[in-house]
């Protein structure tokens, strides 16, 4: 009842998984991934100690194929999993049971596998199997691999929920949608503006700690925010306010402000308050 994906980048090491579903909030029992240990897919008839247990033993050195072998032994439904697994050395395990329902299988390369089950024909794997060896940002990968098993018919069900992990980078879950795979790739680019809002922030002396010399960075980073999150989002002209405020430029300060206070009216009340918070010299609509 789902197609899944696990990768790994054997430059850096990041390891990733995806799925999409018609399985409502397929991602709080399908993906499983930790950085520098590995990553699981456990489906068909999920038992979540695959993902657990799978990574524990990942973690007390296993391979991926030790993990697998380990867990299934000690389980008596084992003919209707289907279970992927990926080490942090690009070791790479599946087993589908017999009992899962067709079109079912598996793909596999080099640091990356694939596999489904309910699957709307075998074209499915195959698609998702040339998208995998795509190279590129893991995340982008993991999203294209997705897409590629929709665009070829997918879980014959059809779409309901997704889910894309990067260890310690990404983690978006899409829990009820028609379109989960569209709006997974809506949510990566709202993920990756919103981290370049928050490298903004935490520019030294852009918004915190004693000004200094990186306005005009700081300055950057949110303007590629704003792009990115949409005219509905206030925060990045709230910072970019902060910002110009801070490096001295008290005109171009009370425009943003002003901008940010049309997307949403009580952002005027934080001004003081950051104000107390030292954030600001005093309120810029003062000076």
């Amino acid at each position: 009842m789902t197609y899944s994906v696990l990768l790994r980048d054997p430059g850096t090491g990041e390891l990733g998984v995806a799925v999409q579903s018609h399985f409502f909030a397929v991602g709080s029992q399908v993906p499983w991934v930790e950085a520098g240990v590995g990553a699981v897919a456990t489906q068909a008839v999920v038992n979540l100690e695959y993902g657990r247990g799978g990574l524990a033993a990942m973690r007390q050195g296993l391979s991926a194929a030790e993990a697998l072998a380990k867990i299934r032994a000690d389980d008596p439904l084992t003919d209707l999993r289907q279970v992927a697994m990926l080490d942090a050395q690009g070791g790479i395990a599946v087993h589908t049971g017999p009992g899962c329902i067709g079109a079912v299988g598996s793909r596999q390369g080099e640091n990356w596998c694939v596999q489904g089950n309910l699957l709307d024909g075998d074209a499915v794997l195959d698609a998702m199997a040339d998208a995998a060896q795509s190279g590129g940002n893991l995340a982008d990968r993991l999203l294209a691999v997705l897409e590629a098993g929709h665009d070829a018919g997918g879980d014959v069900r059809g779409a309901q929920a997704a889910a894309l992990i990067v260890a310690g980078q990404v983690d978006l879950r899409v829990d009820d949608s028609p379109h989960p795979v569209a709006e997974l790739r809506r949510l990566l680019a709202r993920s990756r503006a919103a981290a370049r809002m928050m490298a903004a922030i935490a520019t030294p002396g852009a918004v915190l700690g004693e000004p200094g010399d990186s306005a005009d960075a700081a300055l950057k980073a949110l303007a590629e925010a704003r792009e990115g999150l949409g005219p509905a989002n206030a925060e990045p002209d709230l910072w970019r306010g902060v910002v110009l405020a801070r490096d001295g430029r008290a005109e171009a300060a009370r425009t943003a402000f002003a901008e940010a206070i049309a997307v949403h009216p009580p952002i005027a009340r934080l001004l003081p308050r950051l104000a107390e918070a030292g954030i600001l010299g005093g309120h810029p609509e003062k000076e």
